[in-house]
């Protein structure tokens, strides 16, 4: 579910919806009228490389991106690999581009593509007006062992989430109920006390709505 809490701290920048574009469709999609669409394109790139560079009707706003390059150590991936019609020549066309990390950072910049730190857009999320403070800690994705040990040290009550989901159902649901699951994860972590989690889009939308997280 991170990547609907990236999508849910974009939507706040947005006057409107009106396409809803899957990471690794990108190169494929086409609006309706093959009007150009404007697009926040924040997020981790990518699992399906034929998705890169995305389809030219989208007119990108590119920040909070990292770029992965699974096991090609210190290299940037083969998707962003240079050509007429490669991922560089896109991010060229279309820089500065805002990265989360300092590796493909200095890639970029060795490749000759202006980018800057733009951090994460989870930071950003906003607090919630009507939700206040419980004596909850919420535990998200730890394992059994530390969950147990939690349990014999605080006084609290612990309550368990995880940000695993079924890929292929969650995509069955529309767009308003999977960004509702997101805002009532996020109210879960406002009301909590504390959270401890292993998941860095937990960690950073708890840092925007003020819950300690460890």
């Amino acid at each position: 579910i991170g990547d609907d809490i990236q999508t849910y701290a974009a939507i706040q920048y947005l006057p409107k919806i009106d396409y809803v574009i899957e990471r690794e469709k990108m190169s494929v999609f086409q609006s309706k009228y093959n009007e150009i669409v404007s697009v926040i394109m924040n997020g981790w790139f990518i699992h399906n490389p034929k998705a890169f560079p995305p389809s030219p009707v989208i007119n990108p706003l590119i920040i909070s991106t990292h770029f992965t390059n699974y096991l090609r150590k210190d290299e940037l991936p083969r998707y962003l690999d240079d050509g007429p019609t490669g991922g560089l020549k896109y991010l060229k066309d279309h820089e500065p581009i805002g990265l989360r990390d300092n590796l493909i950072s200095s890639l970029l910049t060795k490749a000759g593509i202006k980018n800057f730190q733009s951090g994460c857009l989870t930071t950003t999320i906003q607090k919630f007006k009507e939700v206040d403070k419980k004596n909850i800690i919420t535990a998200v994705d730890i394992d059994d062992e530390s969950f147990e040990h939690l349990n014999k040290i605080s006084n609290c009550t612990i309550e368990r989430e995880s940000h695993t989901l079924n890929a292929k159902e969650n995509a069955k649901l529309s767009f308003d109920t999977r960004m509702k699951n997101v805002e009532r994860l996020l109210k879960k972590y406002q009301e909590s006390k504390l959270v401890i989690t292993s998941r860095l889009h937990c960690l950073l939308p708890c840092l925007a709505l003020n819950t300690q997280v460890i």
